[in-house]
């Protein structure tokens, strides 16, 4: 299977009794419901290819998921936290000012013309995320991904 694989949304628990799943999207919801497939990894690291049978609003920021083939809450409990994958070529392309995480991760983090450190990871927070950065010393720093702190990405 494709090597380049993206993370476009994580599955937290089986909602219901008939196989559905709450998602946590990690792109904009119109971009998530336009994939009709998923790639999820299991721990042991097998793969596997997940139809979709249909998506719904659920509350909050989180999408209900109904896969093919996946019944009973108890199947779709074993896929929980899980991520949902796609390959990244079927991504759709960012907007000037917009960026994929994945592409923020390992960014060197530059403050008067100094490097600081890097982007270790992003903390998906309600509405506005958070860069989580490793120091130069080695200390991890948390910095609100907004415009009056992330002055500039490039």
């Amino acid at each position: 299977m494709n090597k380049n694989l993206v993370a476009v949304g994580k599955i937290q628990k089986a909602f219901g009794l008939r196989g559905e799943l709450r998602v946590h999207p990690e792109v904009f919801y119109e971009d998530f419901i336009k994939f009709q497939q998923f790639i999820v990894i299991s721990p042991k690291g097998g793969q596997k290819v997940l139809q979709v049978e249909r998506f719904r609003s659920g509350a909050g920021k989180t999408i209900i998921i109904k896969f093919k083939g996946i019944d009973t809450r108890e199947v779709a409990e074993k896929l929980a936290g899980l991520s949902l994958l796609v390959p990244e070529e079927e991504l759709p392309a960012t907007e000037l000012d917009e960026f994929y995480i994945k592409d923020l991760i390992g960014c060197k983090i530059i403050h008067l013309s100094r490097e600081e450190g890097f982007v270790s990871d992003f903390l998906a927070q309600g509405k506005i995320g958070s860069l989580i950065i490793k120091t130069s010393d080695g200390i991890e720093v948390i910095i609100p991904f907004v415009k009056r702190f992330v002055k500039k990405v490039d």
